[in-house]
Order: structure tokens, then sequence, then C-alpha cells
């Protein structure tokens, strides 16, 4: 196991993985809110989120968004913070839901967009 400096943070690389520290979480206070309806049809969920910073953090909020009920796929770009989702028609993954799942893995989404999907021919 070795450690290399980038940026400001240290990184550990263990067996050929970069692993970052994991965020800091921050306690969740409040009742969890329903989540609203978020339309007919499938839909393209674009999410960007603050604080992914290597594949392993990714991997985390991953398996957590897996979670969703109408999903169907999804495609994380650390690098970016994009998070691209897949729902199925009738799907009920409303906003609050989505920043809800996004913060309990310890990062924050800061925008989410919705655009429908033409119907499968």
């Amino acid at each position: 196991m070795s450690r290399r400096r980038v940026g400001r943070s240290a990184v550990v690389l263990l067996a050929g993985l970069a692993v970052a520290p994991a965020p800091v979480r921050a306690p969740d206070g409040g009742p969890r809110l329903a989540a609203a309806p978020a339309g007919g049809g499938p839909q393209r969920v674009t999410v960007t989120v603050t604080g992914l910073s290597c594949p392993f953090c990714a991997y985390g909020l991953e398996k957590r968004l897996r979670r969703l009920e109408g999903l169907d796929s999804l495609h994380i770009e650390f690098q970016s913070g994009q998070v691209v989702l897949y729902l199925r028609d009738g799907s009920k993954v409303g906003d609050q839901e989505l920043r809800r799942v996004v913060q309990d893995a310890g990062f924050e989404a800061r925008k989410i967009e919705r655009a429908p999907l033409p119907p499968a021919s």
C-alpha cells in the first residue's frame, strides 16, 4: 500500500485502485419526505452531484441508487459529477427522494433535470 498526494487530499493506492477518504455524512435529523410522482412515461433524469471524487465514491452512490423503484439503468461520471438515470414508465421517483438518496450516500444533489424519453418501438 502506498500513499500519494493528489491536489489537497491524500489518495491511498491499494491493489491498483485509488481510494480517497470518504466524505463525512451529515446526520439525518428530519422526517423522511414522501416522494412526489415524477410524471408519466419513461424519463431520463440527470443529477449534478457534488463530492464525487473517485470510482469508489461513485460505486457507493450507485449501490444506493440501484434500490430505487422503477430504475431501468444508470450511468455515473465521477469526474464531472453527472449521474444519469433512466426511469421506466410509471416510476414514482421524485426529486425529493433523489436528493435524499444522494445525501444519504454522503453527497449533495445540486441540480436535477428531467426529460421524457420517446416510447420504445
